[in-house]
């Protein structure tokens, strides 16, 4: 016979004997080590998976990790066809680890799928098999369900915050977990992947989860979080972003004599929203899109004219600093839900509006004035510093003492430039924060990310153990588009300003104190009035008025002279205010009035160089 007749004979024997051995497991899928595969599983129906050859990737394969994730329900993997405690987890995202014995070649799992006829009903799942030198992820589990267990466990805490945790992994089955040789060669590598924003299907995501359990494109692609230690406690808490998918991975390494192996976690992914199906949109996002929307109306208009319309804009940043400071504290220390928090923070905010503008009106002090906005300008760039920069993730932040005098000292900053260059600083403020609002409400409507700059810092100081979250925002293209708009907007207002107050004072006067002013020049610019009102006719008006006054003034003197004494009856003051009153073209000798002191000429008249344009 030839020798590839035997051979293909042999092959086929094989492939029978494989066949009948599948069909005794009961197998009805098969996998290959390694490779993430979406199936179709009917919900409630139960599901064998088999994976073959265990012993091919390793000399001595020990263990085997199996997983499957569904989009929304929930999914079984059981070790056995009957459950039984710590030999199956149920969940979204789900893993159990598998100890093979000598001599297996062949491992199976039960799977059965709890998801709505209405919802999508695949299911990605992968098994990874690993060698005797390979660490156990979840190996020294105490507190956990199953005793191996090499899930990341999600826990919401409020609204705004959550938790993962995970069990201490073992260094490898030769080692003892807790020995100093286990403890001091493991290391914890955590990461953040976040899907595209405002993708919710479960086609991506399931393409997203079949290149995410690659850890080389976990290291390559995903955001480093921290890396822990076998000494450290395995729970990081995260900013909840609503509607926006977000995997978190973590890696275990073990180093021992330069040999470096690596296992992963079954990833966890996560929307922090209960309804996928109506976009995550929350009972309050009507309230903050009107909300939004007035304020990004009156962002523009701060934008590019504020320090033009000073009164407004003191009253716009006396709204937002009071509505800030009061929304802190009610979501900080009071009972009441969102949208009565909202309600009294708006309330609050106008009340703080009036008092800052009131405090220019009365006072005009424009580096007391000014002080208020260059503090909220500090607070959104001390913002941008902490949430999209590697600050954000920093562990000596995590204590609130610490974040709050950094931040207080960062938002201090750009109000001592503005003692300085108070104009400059108060049109840069404008330009940004305006525009700031303008890209807010863009962004909420589009459900981006870029809110989450000023929210995480607002979180930090209104949620409890919200200082403890590791914050990272994604940059993604939406987000990449909104930050350029962002930026040539606030450019645009600053041009925009400069061209407005060009060869204009730097401030406009105090108001109350050009009130005062007024009345107190309210009765000299009525008799004034007066006067001129008093001749009508343009006609009988000198041509040189000065020269008129002049020769008025002389008429006066030879009166003086040559009235007696006897016909002077009216007394001094009535005298010379009428005579004052007297038209300039009627002043006669016979009809021009004289004071009582008939030794005593009055004073001649100075001529005074008059203003061009006005009347005296």
């Amino acid at each position: 016979m030839h020798p590839s007749v035997s051979l293909l004979a042999f092959a086929a024997a094989a492939g029978i004997i494989i066949l009948f051995s599948q069909l005794s497991a009961g197998c009805k899928f098969n996998v290959q080590d390694g490779v993430a595969t979406r199936f179709f599983i009917e919900p409630n129906a139960l599901v064998i998976f088999c994976l073959n050859n265990v012993t091919a990737q390793h000399v001595t394969t020990t263990h085997v990790i199996a997983q499957a994730h569904v989009h929304k329900g929930n999914v079984t993997v059981s070790l056995d066809r009957e459950l039984q405690d710590g030999r199956y987890a149920n969940g979204s995202n789900v893993g159990v680890v598998s100890s093979l014995k000598d001599g297996d070649d062949l491992t199976r799992w039960f799977l059965v799928s709890y998801v709505s006829d209405s919802n999508d009903k695949h299911v990605t799942f992968m098994a990874k098999t690993y060698g005797d030198s390979d660490p156990v992820p979840g190996g020294c589990n105490l507190e956990l369900p199953l005793k191996n267990d090499p899930n990341i466990y999600l826990r919401n805490i409020g609204s705004h915050l959550s938790a993962i945790e995970f069990a201490y992994g073992d260094s490898s089955v030769e080692w003892k977990c807790g020995s100093a040789l286990s403890k001091n060669s493991v290391q914890y590598d955590v990461y953040q992947f976040f899907m595209h924003e405002r993708d919710l299907s479960a086609e991506h995501f399931h393409s997203v989860l079949g290149e995410i359990l690659d850890p080389r494109y976990v290291t390559s692609n995903a955001l480093y979080v921290k890396s822990l230690s076998s000494d450290d406690v395995t729970r990081l808490k995260f900013p909840a972003y609503s509607g926006i998918g977000t995997v978190f991975i973590v890696i275990m390494t073990v180093t021992h004599d330069n040999v470096i192996t690596r296992a992963s976690y079954v990833p966890t992914v996560t929307y922090f929203c209960d309804d996928l199906e109506k976009g995550c949109s929350g009972e309050d996002e009507l309230q903050i899109k009107i909300v939004v929307s007035v304020l990004a109306l009156v962002g523009l208009f701060i934008c590019f004219c504020g320090h033009r319309f000073f009164k407004t804009e003191m009253f716009f940043f006396g709204v937002l600093t009071a509505m800030l400071a009061a929304y802190i504290l009610l979501e900080r220390f009071s009972w009441w839900d969102f949208s009565t928090n909202l309600y009294i923070s708006i309330g609050a905010g106008v009340a703080g509006g009036v008092i800052w503008w009131a405090v220019w009106v009365f006072f005009g002090v424009p580096p007391i004035s000014v002080a208020l906005v260059t503090l909220l300008l500090g607070y959104v760039l001390a913002s941008i510093v902490f949430n999209a920069s590697p600050l954000g993730v920093s562990s000596w932040l995590h204590f609130s003492a610490y974040f709050h005098s950094v931040l207080f000292s960062a938002v201090l900053i750009p109000c001592i430039i503005g003692l300085c260059l108070t104009r400059e600083m108060n049109v840069l403020s404008c330009a940004i924060i305006g525009s700031f609002f303008v890209v807010l409400a863009a962004d909420v409507c589009l459900h981006g990310a870029f809110k989450y700059i000023l929210l995480n810092t607002i979180w930090r100081s209104s949620t409890p153990s919200f200082v403890e979250a590791f914050c990272l925002l994604p940059f993604q293209l939406s987000d990449i588009v909104l930050y350029m708009i962002w930026a040539v907007v606030a450019i645009s207002g600053t041009i925009c300003h400069y061209f407005l107050e060009k060869n204009r004072p730097p401030f406009p006067p105090c108001p109350w104190t050009t009130f005062l002013r007024s009345r107190r020049e309210a009765p000299s610019r009525s008799e004034s009035e007066s006067c001129g009102n008093a001749d009508d006719d343009d006609e009988h008006r000198p041509l040189l008025f000065n020269a008129g006054r002049r020769r008025d003034s002389q008429a006066a003197n030879r009166v003086w002279r040559e009235q007696p004494v006897e016909q002077l009856g009216q007394p001094a003051g009535e005298s010379l205010r009428a005579w004052w009153l007297l038209p300039h073209d009627s002043a006669t000798p016979s009809a021009v009035p004289v004071v009582s002191n008939a030794g005593t000429p009055p004073p001649p008249y100075e001529e005074e160089e008059q203003p061009s344009g006005r009347a005296v």
